[in-house]
């Protein structure tokens, strides 16, 4: 699906999505191309490709076997949960950009930035069609990495709440070793601060045994002369690009794990602004202003995303472990109304901040030789929650306790074809509750319709957009799902994980 749009969108304005919504000058226009609604993908697994894949195959069975003969493996209140597919726990690299629409992909419609390794990604694996998150970076990471809606734990930008479980926190317990590397910007930020909230969390309380991280502390560059903190030291890089940084720290850490199952995460700082282009941009020609070169610049960004992530699954190619390493995929939002994509062939201005469709649905794909059927497309509704309960479960981890986790594993979607069995997913938004006047915003959405808390009902069209509907079935559905969002927290005082 793409979103046509023809003549040029104003900028997003600010945080104030309520305007973007309401703006009748909005000059967009649909293609006439159905939306997919159903389907099912292809359930076969990818050829094996060589023997030691076969027997691999064939012990994991054996093996299996036995766990249920023994009467263990299958029980869903079992206490010591174990690897859920192959012989040993998969290593898992969990890659999440920061601010890109589906049009910067190849396989999703893009066409304005070649992306031929993510694009080799979804074909020898699986490609969501249908997942959706909130539309700004700290709501989408605080709800991946803790499996929960942000009513439940969400207190701040900027912030995870240091009680909170995440995905690190379970996999670490169960023998993994845990890396990050990229963004953070989860330890607070000082009008939080001011208000009398607690900090949020440090890298090593949120899971991780070693990091290389933008933001834990000081600002400074993520970029070029970038500062960064590498396992707690601030260390200032001059003379270096961020991105390459945090690409050669995977690499190392992937290589130093090798021996052990590892999760690694990596939150990319890439393609946010500001805009400064990689090591590969060209010089600016001669007379270029500013909105040219921030556009060129962004082009060159995306195309270094590409880059990297076939860099790292070359990597784990060469160390032989790229069979038992499960790879995902996804953005944290759309892009920045500054700068543009395109889609057959017309210009997408961004809609990050806006909980509208185009700020909401975002790519997702798995990669996993011999377990993930290889060209599936998986049209089941998925929220981006559910990846923290589908790495864990993947692992062989055990979820945390007295907690309710709100994200739904996608692992027997994936590798055995069970159907989600979804009718709709229900979000809260309110992603600066401190300092900002905006109103939070709870939507619902199904297959094909959306509800706003306002009483707004939207059928979703080709290309993301949102057309005024009346159909009564829908809003039913969807009213229930809204229903179904538990009551806020107080936010001083979030539901701890553990």
């Amino acid at each position: 699906m793409s979103r046509m749009v023809t003549g040029i969108i104003p900028p997003y304005p600010g945080r104030r999505f309520k305007n973007l919504w309401n703006n009748p000058e909005r000059p967009m226009q649909c293609q006439p191309e159905q939306l997919v609604t159903d389907g099912q993908p292809d359930q076969g697994f990818a050829p094996v490709r060589t023997l030691a894949v076969i027997v691999r195959h064939v012990l994991s069975t054996v093996w299996l076997l036995c766990l249920v003969h023994a009467g263990i493996g299958c029980s869903a209140d079992r206490e010591e949960p174990v690897a859920a597919v192959g012989l040993s726990p998969p290593n898992i690299i969990l890659i999440l950009v920061d601010d890109l629409g589906v049009e910067g992909i190849g396989c999703y419609g893009g066409d304005l930035v070649p992306t031929p390794r993510i694009d080799r990604l979804a074909a020898e694996g699986a490609r969501f069609t249908a997942a959706h998150t909130t539309p700004l970076c700290t709501p989408t990471r605080v709800r991946l990495m803790t499996g929960r809606g942000g009513l439940r734990n969400y207190v701040d930008f900027a912030i995870l709440d240091p009680g909170e479980a995440t995905f690190a926190t379970q996999l670490r317990a169960a023998g993994y070793a845990t890396g990050v590397t990229g963004k953070w910007q989860l330890t607070g930020r000082n009008l939080s601060q001011k208000a009398g909230l607690h900090n949020g969390s440090t890298p090593n309380g949120a899971g991780f045994d070693t990091w290389c991280l933008w933001q834990v502390g000081a600002r400074g560059s993520r970029y070029f002369d970038p500062l960064l903190e590498i396992d707690g030291v601030e260390t200032s890089l001059k003379g270096k690009y961020g991105p390459d940084v945090f690409k050669d720290w995977a690499k190392d850490f992937m290589d130093k794990s090798r021996d052990q199952p590892f999760l690694l995460y990596y939150p990319m700082a890439l393609p946010h602004d500001p805009f400064d282009g990689t090591p590969d941009s060209k010089p600016a020609p001669k007379g270029e202003n500013n909105a040219k070169r921030a556009q060129r610049h962004f082009q060159d960004m995306v195309a270094h995303i590409d880059k990297i992530v076939g860099e790292l699954v070359d990597h784990a190619a060469s160390l032989g472990i790229a069979d038992n390493t499960l790879v995902i995929f996804t953005t944290d939002n759309s892009h920045s109304g500054k700068v543009w994509l395109t889609a057959g062939g017309a210009p997408v201005f961004g809609s990050k901040e806006a909980p509208i469709e185009s700020g909401t649905h975002v790519p997702l794909i798995a990669y996993w030789p011999g377990q993930v059927a290889a060209g599936s497309e998986v049209h089941d509704l998925v929220d981006l929650m559910d990846l923290m309960p589908t790495v864990v479960e993947a692992g062989g981890a055990a979820l945390p306790t007295g907690v309710a986790i709100d994200g739904v594993s996608l692992l027997p979607r994936l590798t055995q074809g069970e159907p989600l069995g979804r009718e709709a997913l229900a979000f809260w938004y309110d992603p600066r509750p401190i300092g900002d006047d905006s109103d939070p915003v709870r939507w619902a959405r199904s297959a094909t319709h959306k509800l706003y808390d306002d009483g707004r009902l939207v059928r979703i069209t080709a290309g993301d957009l949102e057309a005024p509907d009346t159909d009564p079935i829908q809003r039913a559905l969807l009213r229930e799902a809204l229903a179904r969002l538990p009551e806020p927290r107080i936010r001083v005082q979030p539901e701890s994980g553990r």
